[in-house]
């Protein structure tokens, strides 16, 4: 889901500076899980989803091919600043950061590519929330003088669609929703999300607003 609004946030280059590489974040994420034992027991219980994300997340860096609407968007487009607000333990943001990555990567011209924790950058996150809540990812675009552009985030609409059922048919077994949206992402192999970000950078470059 994408859309574009205006923002009251002052987005400055040290608040660019401070963001994450996508190698920094996944080295980050490593430290984490290579510190758990020390850790306090509430941040222990999310590093049990963490672990897991990150054999996720080194798949999707293995074996996710580019869809030929994102080479063509960004072949054509202005350079961008991306800040991707995420967590090691949070599954949509497995499913998707590496694919944001993989983009930023391919055009290395057009996108500088910043991410965030959300738990450390509670004014950044409350500046973007979704219908009130933080979920993330969250991937905002600035243009080159850093104005806010567009956002999208935390999940293709097709998904957000489905959830709004599968949330009622597993109310009582979050475990079994979790396994339900990963199967979807494998199936889905990264297209819908390559697909919605590739139409919001057409929009920008048309002058239209996202929905």
């Amino acid at each position: 889901m994408f859309k574009r609004i205006k923002m009251g946030f002052k987005y400055t280059h040290s608040l660019i500076d401070q963001g994450f590489t996508y190698a920094a974040y996944r080295k980050k994420i490593a430290d984490q899980l290579a510190e758990q034992d020390s850790a306090q027991e509430s941040v222990r219980k999310l590093l049990k989803y963490t672990d897991k994300n990150e054999v996720r997340m080194a798949s999707i860096d293995k074996s996710l091919n580019l869809i030929p609407e994102v080479q063509h968007t960004f072949g054509n487009a202005k350079p961008v600043t991306w800040l991707v607000l995420t967590e090691g333990w949070c599954g949509d943001a497995a499913s998707s950061v590496p694919i944001i990555a993989a983009i930023a990567a391919q055009f290395p011209e057009k996108i500088n590519l910043r991410f965030y924790f959300r738990d450390e950058n509670p004014e950044l996150m409350d500046a973007h929330l979704t219908n009130g809540g933080k979920s993330i990812p969250k991937l905002i675009v600035l243009d080159e003088s850093l104005r806010f552009l567009a956002s999208w985030g935390p999940r293709p609409q097709v998904l957000q669609d489905q959830m709004d059922i599968w949330k009622a048919e597993y109310e009582n077994d979050f475990s079994g929703l979790i396994r339900r949206v990963n199967a979807w992402y494998d199936e889905d192999r990264g297209v819908s999300i390559q697909k919605e970000i590739a139409n919001m950078m057409d929009d920008l470059s048309a002058g239209q607003q996202p929905v």
